[in-house]
């Protein structure tokens, strides 16, 4: 999304993966567009609720303690943003950038390419008065935001989501949210790069940046030389850009084929934090967010909410041998995203945590027009990488 609107600022760009085509953490991303999430992960609360989780081993928030200094500075920030005032701060900076997102995913449909959006609203579904309280609350803040939201009880939802499996007492509708498929997103964002005369390469290693320079290894060593470079490496972007604090925040997904009857609004079952999105010929369940750094291990009873539900909408299927996918979110310890100069000619466009997709199209033209020296679709500051 940065390439796709500095060309429309009439830059000439060059995009470095390095990941396989498809194969980056965007891939298996739930496709959810969320203006609900104005809440940032740093809000009240949100550490007693963990040690309540990390007591249940199939918990979805789960937190390995490493005694290394990045990661310990990640958790004391993030301890120290868990306020009302922080999230009260945090709110509309969240709200206007979502919804400006939503507006650009409608302009980019508008030219004909099909990935997959539907303005569909979202579910969060729940079935104990514990959760209950705490969905309710989150939307309280979102309808005080602007946001349009609907409180339903059982008989609402099943009358909505006539599809539903779970089991359900309640849940909050939002109805500014959608969906996207991700993996056609990314196809169809790179052929709108290379249309424009972008060049895209793949399974780049990328060894170190600097303004306007970028190392890289690729059968041979080489040298990228630029006006600007931006580093937009996800959760990976601190191993390239020092004092960055970024942690990645492991999640899982799986997808299948969906039944003849499957649930066509977006949910989060929220006991388990599951999500169920249907895209154009699959339907996909994700969750989890696990702080413990780079560990490729599938902890299979962490993976184990998440194929209890697929199971419930394919019984036919054996969930157990299912491919599963996962990947690294780039969680900021305040929950807002980093866009903006580091340097005469670096910049960064990364941490949005679990919000990349549906955050991508703002944060690339917020990024664009810092850059480009245009006007911003929102107010940068409180994405200034350096606060």
């Amino acid at each position: 999304m940065t390439a796709y609107y500095l060309q429309k600022a009439g830059r000439q760009v060059t995009v470095l993966n390095s990941a396989e085509k498809g194969k980056g953490t965007s891939a298996g991303n739930a496709g959810m567009l969320v203006p609900s999430h104005v809440v940032p992960l740093s809000a009240p609360g949100v550490i007693a609720q963990g040690l309540r989780w990390m007591m249940r081993r199939d918990s979805p928030f789960h937190v390995r303690p490493q005694l290394n200094a990045a990661f310990l500075r990640w958790l004391w920030e993030f301890r120290r943003h868990c306020t009302d005032s922080h999230v009260a701060r945090c709110v509309p900076i969240l709200r206007d950038l979502s919804l400006a997102s939503v507006r650009e995913f409608d302009a980019i449909a508008e030219e004909r390419d099909d990935f997959g959006l539907a303005h569909t609203g979202l579910l969060m579904v729940y079935r104990t008065d514990e959760l209950a309280e705490a969905v309710n609350h989150e939307a309280a803040i979102a309808a005080e935001a602007g946001l349009i939201t609907r409180t339903l009880d059982a008989r609402a939802v099943q009358h909505l989501q006539p599809n539903l499996r779970s089991d359900a007492t309640g849940a909050v509708f939002y109805e500014q949210d959608g969906r996207v498929d991700p993996n056609l997103l990314l196809e169809t964002m790179e052929r709108r790069v290379e249309a424009a005369g972008g060049q895209i390469h793949h399974g780049v290693h990328v060894e170190s940046v600097a303004p306007r320079e970028v190392q890289i290894h690729k059968n041979r060593q080489g040298t990228l030389i630029g006006s600007d470079v931006v580093v937009c490496a996800g959760a990976w972007t601190p191993q390239l850009v020092k004092g960055l604090s970024i942690q990645p925040a492991r999640g899982y997904s799986v997808t299948v084929e969906p039944p003849d009857e499957a649930p066509e609004i977006p949910m989060i079952l929220m006991e388990d934090r599951v999500t169920v999105t249907l895209m154009p010929g699959k339907l996909r369940f994700g969750g989890t967010l696990s702080l413990s750094g780079f560990d490729t291990r599938v902890d299979r009873v962490r993976l184990g909410p998440i194929l209890a539900e697929a199971s419930r909408y394919r019984p036919d299927v054996d969930v157990e041998r299912l491919p599963v996918w996962f990947g690294y979110r780039p969680a900021s310890a305040d929950g807002l995203p980093m866009i903006g100069r580091l340097s005469d000619g670096l910049w960064v466009n990364s941490g949005h945590g679990m919000m990349g997709v549906s955050l991508a199209p703002a944060s690339g033209k917020l990024a664009a027009a810092l850059i480009a020296g245009t006007d911003p679709p929102v107010p940068a500051g409180p994405f200034d990488p350096n606060r």
